[in-house]
């Protein structure tokens, strides 16, 4: 089954069909926003419900929260696609999905501004999208910083290389490794899918409940929506993962590694049922102890060759 699930995904997921898929989303995107813009205008100009302004938003700058939302959720899917060729790359995209969504609730906040130009009125939404816009633009240098080490990685591992009397069993449970993973990220995918289409269902309905009580009863946060449950599972793979990979190798440098990424994955699905402003601070402790954890993993890598 696994050797099954390894070929499918290199006949589905190989690069040609990921790049159509990528302009697919982008047609869904462009389509969203226009979409949205039109519900606006509908219920600006038909009905003027107070309680579909709040799920679309309050001006026409809220339409942009929409096709972010399909980026996003592509960013998803490349991370799934990731996780056979790097389990360090799959955490890289994780800390890029984290601060796409802190700007994406950034431009939610903007869509929920009724008068832009009433300042005082609107000045905890203000304050709330500058904290979001500023945490974003450290988790951007965050990210960075990791990326370098990532491309640190294929410079300095090749240095000095030490002998492999028994290479040829290595390389065996190598591949037998990126089957596993390859077959992890299929079922991912279907899960990711399902996942998908069970939250939008459940937020509609949600929507519709709250829309027949005739009240404003305070709807679901929606970043939450998908998320907090993907990223829920995520962590049970990531471990799964770390524990199949000691067949291959048990050295401490790599165990604690890869314990830490599951831990700053951790950290970070804390930020979904956080309240504000702690949520903002956990995303960053997440993406700042992998950070730091990939350096001292390169420090360790780095002693290594010279110990040769």
């Amino acid at each position: 089954m696994i050797s099954y699930l390894a070929k499918f995904f290199d006949k589905v997921l190989c690069k040609k069909n990921i790049e159509t898929l990528e302009g697919w989303v982008v047609q869904l995107a462009i389509t969203g926003m226009i979409v949205h813009l039109a519900l606006h205008f509908i219920n600006q100009i038909f009905f003027k419900s107070e309680f579909f302004s709040e799920v679309l938003g309050h001006n026409l700058l809220s339409s942009i929260y929409t096709p972010f939302s399909f980026v996003l959720f592509f960013e998803v899917f490349l991370m799934v696609v990731a996780i056979p060729e790097s389990f360090s790359k799959s955490i890289g995209i994780q800390f890029q999905i984290m601060a796409l969504i802190v700007v994406r609730s950034a431009l939610k906040e903007i869509g929920s501004i009724r008068d832009i130009s009433q300042f005082s009125e609107n000045s905890t939404i203000y304050i709330n999208m500058a904290l979001d816009l500023t945490v974003g633009l450290f988790l951007y240098f965050l990210i960075g910083c990791f990326e370098h080490l990532m491309v640190s990685k294929s410079t300095s591992l090749n240095l000095n290389p030490k002998p492999a009397p028994h290479a040829g069993i290595y390389s065996v449970k190598i591949n037998r490794f990126i089957k596993v993973k390859k077959a992890v990220s299929i079922a991912l995918i279907i899960f990711l899918v399902v996942l998908a289409f069970v939250s939008l269902g459940r937020w509609v309905l949600e929507i519709l409940h709250v829309s027949s009580l005739s009240g404003m009863s305070q709807l679901s946060n929606v970043n939450s929506v998908f998320y907090l449950d993907y990223f829920s599972l995520l962590i049970f793979v990531d471990v799964f993962l770390v524990l199949y990979s000691l067949k291959e190798n048990t050295s401490f440098q790599f165990v604690f590694r890869n314990v830490g990424f599951v831990v700053s994955t951790i950290i970070m699905r804390l930020y979904f049922v956080s309240p504000r402003p702690y949520n903002l601070a956990l995303v960053v402790l997440g993406v700042l102890f992998g950070t730091i954890t990939l350096a001292i993993s390169r420090f360790y890598q780095r002693l290594d060759t010279l110990n040769v």
